[in-house]
């Protein structure tokens, strides 16, 4: 008889094998030791979203120490049956705190949606993360900045021009079967979660820097205006006192056309903000109805509808005049404003304070007042001074506008010449500037 060589590889195989244990057969459930829901999880409730304790059960799961069943919806743990001769000294309990908070957030961004297990399975991760974060004690490297230089570079104004496509009402019109509804209805999930980020962010701001100005701006037409994100952040707005105030702006009215330039697009955006000067100016910028539009590109989302540039530039101009007003640049532009030098004599400029209790006085002069101007002209000042006299308004505004009406009628008149047409050597002073 011939006997079969034994190869090393077959050799090393039989080592293997001998070694190696069979795998244990779990021990059979115990179901004298069977664990129900617990009571005082908040899902276990009529009243709580999602499952108003109607629970769906899931799938059994199992491992080597028992096994369990959860709720398919809402991630309850039904009931849990431990083997036998499995340890029972500790049981997984939920935080009935951080389960509220979970659900809370969860329905927020779902709506009239059911979660399902592993959706609130993975927000219940996401809050016990915040939970551990926010009681670390963080180790910040060197380089990182510190309060003081966050402080020196924090903005003034926040603009937020965030997506809108999936709560444009054409965008439910083209989802109109149950598998583009469902496909919608994940895209407007998302949102929601981005939505409650520029909540969060927002609100953060804002408790940081009370003087910062907030601007979001989305189309008039959006479905999303009543979601629950934007509506609580009018409420925290409204219970720290703080203007939360619509803006309504017309494309064309800053001259937004088509690419054809042939007619003007009436893209129209609704604009949320805490600056009350901002919503003096803007709030209602609306279409004159003087001129035809481009309907087709009225809702559309293509580069026709993006701001136009004269809207930009009317957005600037406000923000530039509320940092330093066009007034004080010109009175900062004086030629007399006082001594520029210091050899020129500082005797005759009396201190602020002494300037306030100086006697009024009235020099009697000879020299008559004369200017020369046309009839319309006159006829404007005249106007002027006889409405603010017979209403009685006699504010500084009212009469710097007809003491300037004054000082435009001294002005040389006609087309400018590039060979002897120089600069105007007069100059209109009204009180005084301290910078």
């Amino acid at each position: 008889m011939s006997q079969s060589k034994t190869t090393p590889e077959q050799t090393l195989i039989s080592q293997i094998k001998a070694s190696t244990k069979p795998k244990a057969k779990a021990a059979p459930l115990d179901p004298a030791r069977r664990v129900t829901m617990d009571l005082r999880d908040p899902r276990t409730s009529g009243e709580q979203w999602p499952c108003h304790s109607q629970h769906l059960p899931g799938k059994v799961q199992a491992n080597g120490h028992g096994a369990w069943l959860h709720c398919a919806v809402c991630n309850l743990r039904l009931e849990y049956v431990p083997r036998q001769g499995s340890p029972a000294a500790t049981t997984k309990v939920e935080n009935p705190a951080m389960v509220k908070r979970m659900l809370t957030q969860l329905e927020s961004i779902m709506g009239h949606v059911k979660p399902t297990s592993a959706i609130c399975l993975a927000m219940q991760r996401k809050i016990d993360a915040e939970e551990q974060l926010n009681h670390m004690d963080y180790d910040y490297p060197d380089d990182y900045p510190n309060a003081a230089s966050r402080d020196l570079n924090k903005p003034m104004r926040l603009w937020f021009s965030l997506p809108c496509t999936k709560w444009c009402p054409w965008t439910a019109v083209d989802h109109h079967t149950p598998e583009r509804r469902d496909q919608l209805e994940n895209y407007r999930r998302r949102e929601r979660r981005m939505l409650w980020n520029f909540n969060k962010f927002v609100k953060a701001a804002y408790d940081v820097d009370p003087e910062l100005q907030i601007y979001f701006e989305w189309p008039l037409i959006s479905r999303g205006w009543q979601l629950p994100a934007l509506t609580d952040l009018g409420t925290f707005f409204e219970h720290r006192l703080v203007p939360w105030v619509p803006c309504r702006v017309d494309g064309c009215c800053y001259g937004l056309m088509d690419e054809d330039k042939t007619a003007f697009v009436r893209k129209r955006w609704s604009i949320y903000t805490t600056d009350e000067l901002f919503h003096q100016r803007f709030k209602a910028k609306l279409c004159p109805g003087n001129h035809q539009h481009n309907e087709a590109l009225g809702n559309s989302h293509t580069k026709e509808t993006y701001y136009p540039w004269r809207m930009v530039q009317a957005l600037t101009r406000h923000w530039k005049e509320q940092l330093v007003p066009n007034r004080h640049l010109r009175l900062l532009a004086m030629r007399e404003d006082g001594p520029t030098s210091p050899a020129d004599p500082v005797e005759d400029y009396a201190p602020p304070v002494e300037m306030n209790i100086l006697d009024e006085c009235q020099v009697e002069t000879n020299d008559e007042m004369e200017i020369c101007a046309t009839t319309g002209q006159k006829m404007t000042l005249e106007t002027m001074a006889r409405e603010a006299r017979l209403r009685e308004q006699f504010s500084f505004q009212v009469l710097q506008a007809i003491l300037g009406e004054f000082f435009d009628a001294n002005q040389r008149q006609g087309q400018p010449h590039l060979r002897w047409n120089g600069p105007s050597r007069d100059s209109l002073t009204m009180g005084a500037y301290s910078h």
